[in-house]
């Protein structure tokens, strides 16, 4: 079990990328990733590697950092990713968060890119 941090890299004037590397069942990711205050013109993430048996991994969002609700796509059904995949996401949230729901044998990359 490890404590996530993302690397944060501004890829352009206008995209914030996120980057989670090695995460694995077990792993937590505490703390609220501030995305800014600046208008967002949409949220997508993706994530590959090795999923393992159950693999299911979803995208939080919070408007304070502390109440979070499962982030949906543009259908509204909740973007949780079972195989190597990308989602894009309905919500304008000011803190986001990964979370793994299910999943053993896992070795992931999670990439959650802004655009602003």
């Amino acid at each position: 079990m490890a404590v996530q941090t993302p690397t944060r890299t501004l890829q352009s004037q206008g995209c914030t990328e996120l980057r989670y590397a090695a995460v694995a069942e077990g792993d937590t990711f505490p703390g609220a990733v501030n995305i800014g205050d600046r208008r967002q013109e949409g949220i997508h993430y993706s994530v590959s590697g090795t999923f393992g048996t159950g693999g299911d991994i979803g995208l939080e969002g919070s408007a304070d950092g502390v109440s979070w609700v499962a982030l949906t796509d543009l259908d509204g059904v909740a973007t949780t990713i079972t195989a190597a995949g990308t989602v894009f996401v309905r919500e304008v949230v000011r803190y986001i968060r990964p979370v793994i729901t299910a999943g053993t044998g896992l070795t992931l990359t999670i990439t959650i890119i802004v655009l602003h």
